[in-house]
């Protein structure tokens, strides 16, 4: 049975997940036909091989860095505004292109592609509200004694998103 999200920090990861999935870069990537389809390649936690979900590639996984609270001062009392920080990481497998330079380039298209979707779409609608974001771990390649299956030659980058959500009393 489908878990309901209804903490503040449940919101936002399903908020990212839905924003990541609803972006026409990641699912022309994917090869899903819409959003709802999207979906299936958008992950929480961390993805291993014994998840069995690294033959899904491309992927993209949101895992939660922090939350907390910070004072906000109105002149009249001082309210708590619930901010926090998610991770966001992307994968994909390495032989879209056969030599390693444009391998590398194919995927930082993809990543800045889906990254530019989502700074186009903060703030409007449902859309995850992003108030800073940064690449935190730049493009790797897996090495090259982890490449002997067909599943271990893959690029992944990760990007911290900060948001925050507002007034709570």
């Amino acid at each position: 049975m489908p878990v309901t999200p209804t903490s503040p920090l449940a919101l936002v990861c399903d908020q990212l997940r839905t924003t990541v999935s609803e972006s026409s870069t990641f699912q022309t990537r994917t090869g899903a036909a819409n959003a709802a389809a999207a979906l299936a390649f958008i992950h929480y936690g961390v993805v291993t091989d014994d998840t069995g979900l690294t033959n899904q590639r491309p992927l993209a996984i949101v895992q939660i860095v922090g939350i907390g609270s910070s004072a906000v001062s109105d002149g009249i009392g001082i309210d708590l505004s619930v901010t926090g920080e998610l991770s966001l990481v992307f994968q994909d497998d390495a032989n879209h292109q056969t030599d390693h330079n444009d391998s590398l380039l194919d995927f930082v298209n993809f990543c800045d592609g889906v990254m530019d979707d989502l700074r186009l779409a903060s703030g409007v609608g449902d859309s995850f509200p992003i108030q800073h974001e940064r690449m935190i771990v730049m493009p790797e390649r897996t090495m090259r004694r982890k490449r002997d299956s067909d599943n271990n030659d893959y690029w992944e980058a990760s990007y911290l998103i900060g948001w925050n959500e507002g007034e709570e009393n």
